[in-house]
Formats: C-alpha cells, sequence, structure tokens
C-alpha cells in the first residue's frame, strides 16, 4: 500500500516492496504488510518506508514472524530524507542489510529487528547498517541487531566507513539499540 502524501492521496496494492517505492511520489509513504520480501530495494528518493510494526518496541518482537514485513536482501538507501520503521530486516551469507551512499543526509532508522546478516563463511568484514564515506544526520534509534556473523573478519551492528572520504560523516545519532 502507499500514500502518496499529496492532496487527495492515493492507496494502491504491489506485488513487491520495490514497486511500491517506483510508484510512491517523493516524500510519500509506502505501508508494507506483514510478511516476507526476498528482494533488494533500491530507495532513490525522499519517503518513508513503514513496517507493519511501526513505532512497536523491539522487546517484544521476533525477527521475522509473521506479524513482521521483513525484508530478506539488501536495502540501499540513495536519497536523503528517507524513514525506515517497523521491519525486520534480513540478508544472510551477505555483507550488510542496509547500505547508506556517501551523498545521503536524513535518514533514520528506527524500531527495526536487524537480524541474520552475513556468515561465518564469509572471509569479508560484515555491517549489519553501512554508512559509507559522508551521509549525515542519520538516526539509527531503537532497533535490535542479532546474528551478525562473519568467519575471521570483523562484525558490527553499525559500520561508519568515512576513513577513505574528503567528507566525514556528521550528525550521527546511536543510541537506544
Amino acid at each position: 500500500d502507499f500514500d502518496s502524501s499529496t492532496p487527495g492521496w492515493m492507496l494502491d496494492h504491489f506485488a513487491t516492496v520495490q514497486d511500491g517505492i517506483d510508484a510512491v511520489y517523493a516524500a510519500g509513504t509506502v505501508n508494507v504488510a506483514a510478511g516476507t520480501y526476498p528482494e533488494n530495494l533500491s530507495i532513490a528518493k525522499s519517503i518513508t518506508l513503514t513496517g507493519a510494526q511501526h513505532d512497536i518496541d523491539v522487546s517484544g518482537r521476533t525477527a521475522a514472524s509473521a506479524s513482521e514485513s521483513t525484508i530478506q536482501g539488501l536495502a540501499t538507501v540513495d536519497a536523503s530524507n528517507v524513514n525506515i520503521n517497523g521491519f525486520t530486516l534480513t540478508n544472510p551469507g551477505q555483507t550488510s542489510a542496509l547500505y547508506v551512499t556517501p551523498s545521503c543526509s536524513n535518514i533514520t532508522f528506527t524500531c527495526n529487528i536487524v537480524d541474520n546478516v552475513g556468515d561465518v563463511a564469509l572471509i569479508s568484514n560484515v555491517h549489519a547498517i553501512l554508512l559509507d564515506q559522508g551521509p549525515d544526520s542519520v538516526t539509527i534509534a531503537h532497533n535490535s541487531f542479532n546474528n551478525i556473523k562473519s568467519g575471521t573478519m570483523t562484525v558490527s551492528a553499525v559500520g561508519v566507513l568515512s576513513s577513505a572520504s574528503t567528507n566525514s560523516s556528521s550528525g550521527l545519532v546511536i543510541q537506544d539499540n
């Protein structure tokens, strides 16, 4: 479902989350029903993604349960002013579940469960959320991180990689996870 957040809002149904993202107007909202969505997401416009568990504390929730909106794949944020709230993100065997590109700002990631990212056979660094070379004003709050794994390399819930950037990240808020 989506709410275009324009006068005379629209409500429609799509087969995939990406179809909803592609159809919504910038600054609109994509409401994602409970279920598992095995797809990679490309978020290239300012939107709000609202899962079935939006604004619900993660402490009483179970990753990928029937009541969750579960994205199984990589979500790439390549736009500013993006909010992601109320999901389970999982990406087994891969190095990240959420990737935020360098030129983004005003990203909010709240009330989400990130579970089962990476694999013990991987020989790469694994970061459940990867903020790459300079995204600014990113808030990561009230989330749960579990089962983030790599064979012999670094593992983190949030990787802030700015060492090679001429534009280091600023305004990062990481709290109550």
